[in-house]
């Protein structure tokens, strides 16, 4: 069997929340009138993060895809894929372009019929590496429909619930981190 490299570029891309500053300033706890302890909900993050529905395989995962030309630089990528799969552009990359990788394998069959039916089975080892950025307007959401069937906002604690693949998941987990290291996610 043989096997192919490929490398996509995409976003983990962000919406600042409205509630966030005003819900860090109130307090977790009170006190009830008997004295026992009542905790808020926590307070919502500074940002959700975008999740796409591919139209192909319905799981949901992050904006990402292939170069145009091997020439196309990998942050350019990105932000063509943005566009066009979601009509979003990046307002301002965060973590000064660092990317976050996901890497998978998985099996392709190709069938030809010339005549005869054959099957090739292509390994593909795929890699994704996400930049993170703040997107401009992002309520002007406009769906490629032909590879993306819907989209949603969530919240960096659901991710287990969001997105289909680990690889994913991985990937967001680390880019939270990394902001929360550089004090922008708090």
């Amino acid at each position: 069997m043989r096997t192919i490299k490929v490398v996509s570029y995409g976003f983990i891309a962000l919406r600042p929340t409205t509630t966030a500053a005003a819900a860090t300033a109130t307090t977790t706890t009170a006190t009830s009138s008997n004295g026992d302890a009542i905790l808020s909900p926590p307070p919502p993050p500074p940002f959700l993060i975008l999740a796409i529905q591919q139209t192909s395989a319905h799981h949901w995962t992050l904006v990402k895809g292939r170069p145009s030309s091997p020439a196309e630089p990998p942050l350019a990528t990105a932000t063509r894929e943005l566009l066009e799969e979601t009509g979003l552009a990046p307002a301002q990359v965060l973590l000064d372009a660092r990317t976050f990788s996901s890497r998978y394998q998985f099996d392709k069959t190709t069938t030809t019929t010339t005549g005869t039916t054959n099957s090739t089975t292509t390994r593909v080892d795929k890699e994704c590496c996400f930049f993170v950025a703040v997107v401009r307007d992002p309520d002007a959401v406009v769906l490629q429909e032909e590879e993306v069937e819907n989209f949603k906002w969530f919240d960096a604690r659901d991710v287990d619930a969001v997105l289909t693949y680990e690889e994913d998941r991985v990937a967001v987990r680390e880019a939270v981190a990394a902001l929360k290291d550089a004090g922008l996610w708090k």
